[in-house]
């Protein structure tokens, strides 16, 4: 074989592998970005990450936590700028209750886990970035407790203040994990006391009726349809329904995830 050949075999051409290489990087630049928050355990997520995963649920989304945020107005060249202005209107109004009903969620989390100092559960609403502690902290006299009544009889729960507000030794996360709708309800309401049965979601005030009347099955259905119109004010004015419909959405994500 002549020589000549076999050193053109051997020639190296720094063009051909620069581009080479400038591909790899283009390739794997493009590759989508992994978000944390996927691949982290449920109930590990501190209050921060609990805010951050709603909120990056695809927003209006039926039978999902997406409902709780609107999806961006769908305006176009013919939408007029009094129509505009409404569906931005309703746009930013349904923010607010979406922001509301988080900031509701992960204050009654951070009370009923004792995982978190009455300090932070009282600044959970505040946008704060507060990272979980690393160690149990002492509960004092002033931890509010589960005020909001979202723990369900299954948790473990533990007597730590004089005024029998309970609260468990799980993290947000965990207890989040593990929530029933009627403990969900009472979570995002608000509401000091709770509104629903943690177990089976019926209004509070429905089984104080039933326990002091004796009115028919037709009387009783009438009742619970005004007690779901009830206006709830620390939910953003939602009707009790319509909590109840947003809960289930966001039950569902958090069971799927």
């Amino acid at each position: 074989m002549n020589n000549s050949n076999v050193m053109a075999t051997a020639v190296y051409y720094p063009g051909v592998q620069a581009t080479a290489n400038m591909m790899m990087q283009q390739s794997q630049s493009q590759q989508p970005m992994v978000n944390p928050l996927d691949t982290k355990p449920f109930w590990k997520f501190n209050t921060t990450e609990i805010s951050n995963w709603i909120r990056q649920l695809t927003p209006g989304i039926p039978n999902t936590g997406g409902m709780l945020f609107p999806s961006n107005p769908s305006i176009n060249k013919d939408t007029t700028p009094e129509e505009k202005v409404a569906m931005e209107d309703e746009y930013r109004s349904k923010l607010i209750v979406g922001n509301t009903l988080v900031q509701s969620l992960i204050r009654a989390l951070s009370a009923a886990s004792s995982c978190n100092t009455p300090a932070a559960a009282a600044a959970v609403g505040s946008n704060n970035n507060n990272e979980p502690m690393s160690k149990k902290p002492k509960i004092e006299s002033t931890n509010s407790g589960d005020i909001n009544q979202i723990l369900d009889p299954s948790f473990a729960k533990t007597n730590n203040t004089n005024t029998n507000n309970n609260s468990t030794d799980l993290s947000t996360g965990a207890i989040l994990s593990r929530i029933t709708l009627g403990g969900l309800v009472n979570a995002l309401g608000g509401v000091n006391g709770g509104i629903v049965d943690t177990l089976t979601c019926i209004p509070l005030s429905e089984l104080e009726l039933k326990q002091s009347s004796n009115s028919n099955e037709s009387s009783k259905k009438e009742e619970r349809k005004k007690l779901l119109e009830v206006v709830i004010p620390s939910a953003g004015n939602l009707k009790l329904k319509d909590l109840i419909s947003l809960a289930r959405g966001l039950h569902r994500s958090i069971a799927a995830r």
